[in-house]
């Protein structure tokens, strides 16, 4: 390579960018320069002969570096490291009394229950800033979005009884007369496929408290015990995002313990998921989208009433 284009790429390549050129035009003379110089004999003595470039393997050599430059600050532009700004917290609903949020697969809705007008119902909320209408009649809670976010899964108690005691109802998000489904539910919800539902029922006895995780598909016929759990309540069941497995959060009658327990969908595997003793119980569990990882919700047994979210694999 001729020393004066081997100093034309180092000068694009300089780190500080006001060392580089300045425009495309300024390397395009520089260039030129390159080319006319070496075509032309200075008829100076030359203690060894050089072949010249010509302007087109110079051009094509420029261009050539230029492409590795342009490569190489695009791939720190890609790769910064993001810098996190502040926490922005932005009400979406006002009324003080709305609890229980679930968001559609496209990031458009909002459902929650609210008792705002003195009965829980489930009510729907358009993104941004679109009214708040509802949509149950009550005394309803819990809302879950179906895949293709048309239906909500949804718990209508039982009238005078806890909320643990309520009927597994479906409504499409357009409205209409929602379906019962399943009776005696805790919580509910759907598999990433739409076809199947995963529920917690817990049924308590003199002196025997039963709690089980069922699933069922989506017409309600027919429910499958998956595990069943003595002295135990069942709450919140996540399928996994390839559906061959649910969690659960399970609560130890007698204790403050709360753990996860992973149950496979053919009911054969039942695993627990429980945090150090040093730590507090875990619960209001949610898998990441490639399910690697479980995000719940542990108590902090060194400040009281404290709480983080981890993620554990």
């Amino acid at each position: 390579v001729p020393p004066a284009l081997e100093r034309i790429v180092r000068h694009c390549l300089e780190k500080v960018p006001e060392e580089r050129f300045r425009s495309a035009h300024d390397l395009a003379f520089a260039l030129e320069a390159v080319s006319g110089s070496s075509s032309t004999s200075s008829g100076a003595a030359l203690p060894a002969p050089q072949v010249a470039p010509s302007r087109r393997a110079v051009l094509a050599f420029a261009f050539l570096a230029a492409g590795v430059l342009a490569g190489f600050f695009l791939d720190r532009i890609l790769h910064r490291s993001p810098t996190s700004g502040p926490v922005a917290i932005r009400p979406i609903t006002s009324s003080g009394r709305d609890a229980e949020p679930a968001v559609s697969p496209d990031g458009k809705t909002i459902a929650f229950s609210s008792n705002r007008d003195g009965r829980p119902r489930i009510w729907l909320k358009q993104l941004p800033g679109g009214q708040e209408v509802a949509l149950t009649s009550g005394e309803d809670h819990s809302p879950r979005f179906s895949p293709d976010g048309a239906q909500l899964l949804f718990t209508r108690q039982h009238p005078g009884a806890g909320i643990e005691h309520a009927d597994l109802f479906r409504v499409p998000i357009l409205g209409g007369e929602p379906r019962k489904l399943i009776p005696d539910v805790g919580d509910a919800d759907f598999s990433p496929d739409g076809r199947q539902i995963a529920f917690t029922r817990n049924s308590s006895q003199p002196g025997v408290l039963a709690a089980e995780l069922l699933v069922v598909a989506t017409d309600g016929v027919e429910p499958r015990r998956l595990a069943r759990f003595e002295q135990h309540i069942l709450y919140a069941p996540r399928f996994h995002p390839d559906g061959r497995s649910v969690v659960v959060t399970s609560i130890r009658f007698g204790t403050s313990g709360v753990q996860l327990e992973i149950v496979d969908l053919d009911g054969k595997k039942v695993r627990t998921l429980e945090p150090p003793p040093s730590l507090g119980g875990a619960s209001s569990a949610a898998w990441l989208a490639d399910g690697s990882e479980i995000v719940y919700s542990q108590a902090l047994l060194v400040r009281y009433g404290g709480s983080q979210i981890v993620r554990q694999n």
